[in-house]
């Protein structure tokens, strides 16, 4: 099975990561008056939680040709929300929450997929729309709050997520306090795929 592409904003940061990592090594090396204040803050990586693409049974769907939809915060200079900040109906910085994302399905639900690497699938269906007269789109802030509630299903089912991160090989916990919602990507007609992460040193 197809991995989940990475997320570019992960890439960028963790590009920026290495970089950092490296000029302080460098400069340690050569006994620079820099290296001698000791090394910079140290910020984590970012680490995508692996999944699976989910796998679309029909032809009648291209993936891709629908933008996902992200989440930023902090004037959109961060990408990704706690998933914990939204269950508990705070939406720190969220960029735009109150934007209507328009028709997410077909039908009146959205199925939320969970290809998470190593665990048994998740599907979770939620609302694609408020049933009013006449129909109500959901916000951002909404969407995001249908999908931090399956992915706290899926963890509580599976008793948390264990990850391998890096070429070290150390498999991390990853609880539902420390998983970040990226973006969404639309993978057949009715349904989206969350992408998330997680920091750690």
């Amino acid at each position: 099975m197809e991995l989940q592409s990475t997320d570019s904003f992960i890439d960028e940061y963790n590009r920026r990561w290495r970089e950092e990592r490296m000029r302080y090594e460098d400069a340690h090396r050569n006994g620079s008056i820099a290296a001698a204040h000791g090394p910079p803050a140290r910020r984590p990586r970012l680490v995508q939680l692996p999944q699976y693409a989910y796998g679309v049974h029909t032809q009648t769907f291209q993936q891709g040709s629908i933008p996902p939809i992200t989440f930023y915060v902090q004037g959109g200079r961060v990408k990704g929300i706690r998933l914990a900040n939204i269950l508990a109906g705070n939406f720190p910085d969220l960029v735009e929450p109150n934007e209507l994302l328009g028709r997410l399905s077909n039908t009146t639900k959205t199925t939320y997929r969970l290809r998470v690497v190593g665990y048994t699938h998740f599907d979770r269906q939620m609302p694609a729309y408020r049933m009013t007269a006449p129909v109500e789109y959901l916000t951002r802030q909404t969407v995001a709050h249908h999908v931090a509630i399956a992915v706290q299903e899926c963890i509580q089912r599976d008793g948390g997520f264990w990850v391998v991160v890096g070429i070290d090989g150390i498999i991390h916990n990853v609880p539902f306090s420390d998983l970040r919602l990226m973006e969404l990507r639309r993978v057949s007609e009715g349904s989206w795929q969350p992408v998330l992460a997680f920091y750690r040193d």
